[in-house]
């Protein structure tokens, strides 16, 4: 898979997983494929967690509900440069 096809999410300095859409904010990063069923595994299994060196992860509901925001976004300026 190239990064193209990955998410990546970053730990920032307050210790807040944050999606990285662009692929390019500073600090440690943890890549999973593009499906919520690798993303839902990566965070029950700990992986999440443990790759960012972190005691917990954030619910997996505001991860998903952020990521799906900025995708959906980033989609509909696709489509409106395409048009």
């Amino acid at each position: 898979m190239s990064r193209r096809e990955l998410l990546r999410f970053v730990r920032d300095d307050s210790g807040c997983v944050v999606f990285d859409q662009r692929q390019r904010l500073p600090g440690r990063g943890v890549w999973t494929c593009c499906t919520l069923d690798c993303f839902d595994m990566a965070v029950a299994r700990g992986a999440l967690a443990r790759g960012l060196k972190l005691p917990g992860v954030a619910a997996r509901e505001a991860l998903s509900e952020e990521v799906i925001g900025k995708l959906r976004t980033s989609v509909a300026s696709y489509l409106s440069i395409s048009k």
